[in-house]
């Protein structure tokens, strides 16, 4: 008989491993099973992030899950238990102080750690010219550079300032 489609399977195949979340903060995840065998498929569903955050990567052990389009995420059981950790970002909320000399804008009103904010400056009184533009965040001030009333800033500000005209 052709036994082609026969698998050879190992004794660690056959070993029901465990899946635990126990170490996860800041959030809900919830696997698609508590304990499954080494080469199942897990699906992970987050529920219940902490405010402020947003996922930036989940792991199975030390190996980093597919994030789906359906925003779960899911990995092969491995030959050993599982326990699933994340990392996250955190999510500013970015406002601008009014200036009377000038418009300000900003492309987003949020922004996770890394991402580029890029503000604008337009309608300046006539006479003046933009000098420096200071963004203030919970690590402080930073001076954003730029040019032609277009300035990219890499952070996760709390507050732009006016730019001193």
């Amino acid at each position: 008989a052709d036994d082609s489609s026969a698998k050879l399977v190992s004794e660690e195949d056959l070993i029901e491993r465990t899946i635990s979340t126990s170490s996860v903060t800041g959030c809900t995840i919830t696997p698609s099973k508590t304990t499954a065998y080494a080469g199942e498929n897990i699906t992970l569903t987050v529920s219940n992030l902490d405010e402020g955050k947003v996922i930036d990567k989940v792991f199975a052990n030390d190996v980093e899950c597919n994030k789906n389009s359906d925003g779960t995420y899911s990995f092969v059981v491995p030959t050993s238990d599982v326990e699933i950790t994340v990392t996250y970002k955190v999510i500013s909320n970015i406002t601008v102080t009014d200036s009377e000399e000038a418009t300000i804008t900003v492309d987003k009103t949020s922004a996770a750690s890394g991402e580029i904010v890029t503000i604008s400056v337009s309608n300046i009184i006539d006479g003046k010219a933009v000098g420096d533009i200071t963004v203030s965040g919970l690590n402080g001030s930073v001076a954003v550079s730029g040019a032609n009333g277009t300035y990219k800033l890499e952070t996760s500000p709390k507050e732009v300032r006016p730019p001193q005209i």
